[in-house]
């Protein structure tokens, strides 16, 4: 049995490692709580129309970082509603209270170590990017129509 905990180990480590893949990450828009593995479907049913949303996550340790406030400068020079995108802000330092936003655990899960992160994700769930820089509005534009494109969606 002692030889097993080594193997047992190193399972749990990889469960826990890969949870956060599997079942996405939690955010939240007043009373109702999302994943970002299907958070398109969630929305769509909730309004009744199919969307088929991508998900930005922006994750920062303060939301004075430089880096946090070139993103949401990006973030706003897209059309989110031609190309079907929320944004979700992913906060250490505050919850957030308004739009879409995770938890401050969730923020620190995200970060992993880090001081800024940007996570795309796609209407299925797949992370299309995971980027420690700013992504630019152009950037998140072509994940997106190259997603659609090889999935043959068309938002």
């Amino acid at each position: 049995m002692a030889a097993l905990w080594p193997t047992m180990n190193k399972l749990l480590l990889l469960i826990l490692v890969l949870s956060p893949l599997v079942q996405g990450y939690e955010f939240y828009s007043g009373k109702n709580t999302y994943s970002t593995q299907t958070a398109s479907d969630q929305i769509s049913k909730e309004y009744g129309y199919q969307f088929q949303l991508t998900t930005i996550v922006v994750a920062v340790s303060t939301e004075k970082h430089p880096l946090y406030i070139e993103q949401w400068n990006q973030l706003e020079m897209i059309d989110a509603e031609a190309l079907q995108l929320i944004y979700v802000s992913s906060k250490v330092s505050s919850e957030g209270k308004h739009g879409y936003y995770t938890n401050l655990d969730t923020a620190k899960e995200i970060l992993a170590g880090s001081e800024f992160r940007v996570l795309v994700i796609s209407p299925s769930g797949k992370e299309l990017k995971n980027s420690e820089a700013v992504v630019t509005g152009a950037e998140i534009e072509r994940f997106v129509q190259s997603y659609n494109k090889a999935s043959n969606l068309t938002p």
